[in-house]
């Protein structure tokens, strides 16, 4: 019988008493659910940033394609206008209202209460129509 120890294994320095799932994050049991919510998190946010840069009656603008469907870029306006001409009252979009000018033409304009609710250069105008409505400022 020999008395010498017998020599260690040069791996069993790596075994680990450790779960796997906890060695290895990717291994435990819900990360399949994890990746799938990471992916459809990941496929959501173009929807989502879209929605949120989504533009308005009001805004400002170059072109028509930058306007919401049925408005046009009404150049004549500093930076440009976001409005649909020819409106009646309830038939505008959400947050905008219509307003008939003294020249008889109505154009769908952006609602407020107040000029911060307006685009920078712009006011709220309280005394023209029923209703406040952002226009450049006088």
């Amino acid at each position: 019988m020999s008395t010498h120890a017998r020599p260690s294994s040069t791996h069993e320095h790596l075994v680990s008493t450790q779960p796997r799932s906890e060695l290895f994050p990717a291994c435990s049991p819900g990360s399949a659910r994890t990746w799938r919510r990471y992916l459809l998190l990941l496929l959501a946010l173009p929807v989502l940033l879209s929605t949120a840069c989504a533009t308005a009656i009001g805004d400002d603008c170059s072109s028509d394609a930058q306007c919401p469907a049925g408005a046009y870029c009404d150049k004549t306006m500093p930076d440009g206008l976001c409005t649909i001409a020819d409106c009646r009252p309830g038939q505008c979009p959400d947050e905008s209202v219509c307003v008939e000018f003294a020249n008889g033409q109505s154009f769908c304009m952006a609602a407020c209460k107040e000029d911060g609710d307006c685009r920078d250069g712009w006011s709220c105008i309280k005394d023209i129509g029923l209703w406040p409505f952002c226009s450049v400022k006088k």
